[in-house]
């Protein structure tokens, strides 16, 4: 048996183990914890975040849509850097305005707060975004895809007049169908993308608008001569998220003489 001298030391030296086990495991907690929040851990989990929602936004089906080509991923966006904070939408379009005078090649990445308008889906902003863009720069920018996010709505666009995006013709199937002279528009090598984004805000009753444009080459915009201003109009205000046969009816309603 041991004296109550040497059981006291006993419980002593486990009582200074345990203490040293648990001060080394407070230690290791607080050095996890600096790590996970540290400004570089903090970027990349925000470019994994973003890659997953868009992951698990793609549709089951359909084509591949993610090619080399241009700018595709969030990454590429991310890498180029945070938006810059605009105290305004008119501010913002304003920004976008003047990155596109001088010819020079275009990246831009910007976000602003927009009052928050119940009768306004986020995909509908993201599209009232993308045609004021249209107007501002002169360039059409074609939908790549849409992609909803837990926070809101995203659409991925491209320059129509992108080499890169051509789409190869294809013949019609339509019995008696007969090749038409059609003068196609001219294509170049713009390196094109257009990322609009209407998320959630922190801000009670506002929402939080992202644009990201990306074009490399200065060239003259597609215009289609052969159809009325207000026919054009129409198929502008319609094309992006219309087919052509939901678009062919409002223009033949008003413009008899248009064909298909």
């Amino acid at each position: 048996k041991t004296c109550n001298t040497c059981r006291e030391s006993n419980r002593k030296a486990q009582a200074a183990t345990r203490k040293r086990k648990a001060d080394q495991r407070d230690v290791q907690e607080a050095r996890k914890r600096a790590r996970e929040h540290s400004p570089e851990t903090e970027r990349v989990k925000r470019v994994e975040d973003a890659s997953n929602v868009d992951k698990d936004a793609s549709p089951a089906h359909g084509p591949n849509l993610d090619t080399p080509l241009g700018m595709e991923s969030d990454e590429e966006e991310a890498a180029f850097g945070g938006p810059a904070n605009f105290a305004s939408l008119e501010l913002l379009f304003r920004a976008i305005r003047g990155a596109f005078t001088g010819g020079k090649p275009v990246e831009f990445h910007g976000t602003c707060q927009i009052p928050e308008d119940p009768m306004v889906t986020d995909k509908e902003r993201v599209k009232m975004t993308a045609h004021e863009i249209w107007k501002i720069t002169g360039y059409r920018f074609k939908v790549k895809d849409n992609k909803m996010q837990v926070t809101g709505h995203k659409t991925r666009l491209w320059c129509c007049q992108d080499q890169a995006r051509k789409l190869k013709s294809r013949p019609s199937q339509r019995e008696g169908a007969k090749p038409r002279d059609t003068l196609g528009m001219d294509r170049y090598d713009c390196k094109s993308a257009l990322r609009i984004a209407c998320l959630s805000s922190d801000i009670a009753g506002e929402k939080k608008l992202r644009v990201y444009i990306k074009h490399d080459t200065d060239h003259l915009p597609y215009f289609d001569v052969s159809l009325p201003p207000g026919a054009a109009a129409i198929i502008r205000e319609n094309l992006e998220w219309h087919t052509p046969v939901e678009i062919t009816p409002k223009v033949k309603a008003q413009y008899p003489s248009v064909t298909a």
